[in-house]
């Protein structure tokens, strides 16, 4: 017997889906903090879209890299052939933006980043902390989030 999952409209703003143009979308938790207004610094140069625009941008470089990595482990005949194996100019430009990126990040700020941008999860805290306590927790993580988009930005936009 299937079990029938009602939905209301809190639940699905809840869980990130939103509709563009005519197909669901999920969005990414990068997306639904700036939606909170979680991505605004004060006394920082940067706004809070340019933070979602490079923070997407790192995303993306960080995804094709990934994709170039997937490859079959055996053809038909059992052999592995690298010998035509060339990188393409797209690649080795996400890799070349992603590194620079990488190093501009502070190693503090960097846990924030990783993984609100790259592994697309909220940071998890321990349950035995108080609602005081998780809020600064969340408070401190935004701000480490935004200072690292801030050096992210910086790394793109410098030539």
């Amino acid at each position: 017997m299937t079990k029938l999952i009602y939905t209301n409209k809190n639940d699905v703003i809840r869980k990130g889906l939103c509709k563009k143009e005519k197909h669901i979308y999920k969005k990414t938790i990068l997306e639904m903090w700036y939606d909170k207004g979680w991505l605004e610094l004060e006394g920082s140069r940067f706004d809070e879209n340019m933070r979602l625009e490079f923070g997407l941008r790192l995303m993306l470089d960080f995804s094709i890299i990934n994709r170039s990595n997937l490859r079959s482990q055996l053809n038909t005949f059992g052999i592995i052939d690298y010998k035509n194996f060339t990188l393409s100019d797209s690649l080795l430009d996400a890799v070349t933006r992603y590194n620079k990126a990488i190093r501009a990040i502070p190693a503090e700020f960097w846990p924030a980043v990783k993984t609100i941008c790259l592994e697309d999860k909220t940071p998890s805290f321990p349950k035995f902390l108080s609602e005081r306590q998780r809020t600064y927790s969340y408070f401190l993580a935004r701000t480490d989030l935004c200072r690292g988009l801030d050096r992210v930005i910086i790394a793109y936009t410098q030539k």
